[in-house]
């Protein structure tokens, strides 16, 4: 049986922090947090799983643009080294990513 939880640290940097940065930088900084997130798995030899888990609250509507610049500057660091697959139920930013570290 396989399981992932929220990582209240990326998910709280979403909800509360990257809103008030500007997207770019908030966008790296997402990226910084996942690859260290996934450090110790990837120093073993595995591949890692970093779960990007919101807890409900909409952050969006604290973002400029509703989040847009940010979620699209995010996908573009990501893709640069990632397969996407957009959920086309969502209308928002919901992406499974497997980002090459």
């Amino acid at each position: 049986m396989h399981m992932v939880f929220r990582d209240h640290t990326i998910s709280d940097m979403i909800g509360f922090v990257y809103s008030g940065m500007d997207p770019a930088d908030a966008a790296a900084h997402l990226l910084r947090n996942i690859k260290d997130a996934a450090q110790s798995v990837l120093a073993q030899g595995r591949d890692a799983v970093v779960s990007v888990i919101l807890d409900g609250e909409n952050a969006w509507e604290y973002y400029p643009k509703s989040g847009r610049d940010f979620c699209g500057d995010f996908t573009m660091r990501c893709s640069t080294k990632a397969v996407l697959r957009r959920s086309r139920s969502q209308r928002r930013f919901r992406a499974i990513a497997t980002c090459h570290l």
